[in-house]
């Protein structure tokens, strides 16, 4: 029996790889941007520069096909992908 996901979701989930969808680093940045920090707070957090910063974000809107970070984190948790004590 195959599983239901939500209309605005299931393009998305058409389109997964597999588990490579999200690298460990993305991940991170998914969750910090769910704590709500600034770009600039998460490459400080990170040891990363605000352009990698920027770049992961940007490859997270591509892959979910979302326009805003607020898209991108919702999605991310409509699929799973951010577990933890704020869900």
């Amino acid at each position: 029996m195959g599983k239901y996901w939500d209309p605005a979701i299931a393009p998305v989930v058409e389109n997964l790889q597999g588990d490579d969808l999200f690298s460990p680093r993305m991940i991170e940045v998914l969750q910090l941007l769910r704590a709500g920090l600034s770009n600039k707070q998460i490459s400080a957090s990170l040891e990363i520069s605000e352009s990698t910063v920027t770049f992961h974000i940007n490859q997270l809107k591509a892959r979910l096909g979302a326009q805003t970070i607020r898209e991108v984190v919702s999605l991310a948790g409509k699929l799973g992908v951010l577990r933890g004590p704020t869900d």
